[in-house]
């Protein structure tokens, strides 16, 4: 019994030690005229990023201005493709509306650019982009403006959402 138990674990024992066999090509005398082979080398990467959008921030009610950052770091995609960070907003009609937390129908119109002093951000305009390639990424300054006059006490606020897609 002890004798058919050790043939047992010691037949265990060398298949489990038995190595993996790998497909290769092979070329032999007996492949005449066939003396070439191919190999597949592959190399590379899954997709990646982080995008950094401010949590929140207030506009400044002295000088009625205020900036924010989006960036873009560690980007990683596909050639020929682009990294698209949009804006948009829940109640933008025709222009960016703070809404005060008491009072919905009272508003304050405000403006978003590139530049400061600009107007150029519209609802579900990119508001930065980074084509494949630019692993180091990109940041972008957004610059808020306030164009309406303060008269009624109120906090004011609006929700951006920023959407990002690789295109």
């Amino acid at each position: 019994m002890k004798k058919s138990l050790s043939m047992v674990l010691a037949l265990a024992l060398s298949l489990s030690m038995a190595l993996p066999a790998f497909a290769v090509t092979e070329i032999t005398s007996a492949n005449v005229g066939a003396n070439t082979g191919e190999t597949v080398v592959t190399y590379g990467t899954s997709e990646g990023f982080t995008v950094t959008i401010p949590a929140d921030f207030n506009i400044d009610t002295a000088t009625n201005k205020a900036t924010a950052d989006v960036k873009a770091d560690d980007v990683m995609i596909a050639y020929g493709k682009t990294l698209n960070v949009r804006i948009s907003g829940d109640d933008y009609v025709d222009s960016w509306e703070l809404i005060d937390t008491d009072a919905a129908d009272n508003t304050l119109t405000y403006e978003i650019g590139t530049t400061e002093g600009g107007n150029d951000i519209v609802n579900n305009s990119v508001v930065l982009s980074v084509a494949a390639g630019n692993t180091s990424g990109a940041t972008e300054t957004l610059y808020f403006e306030v164009i309406d006059t303060l008269t009624k006490a109120g906090t004011y606020k609006d929700t951006l959402t920023f959407t990002v897609s690789v295109d």
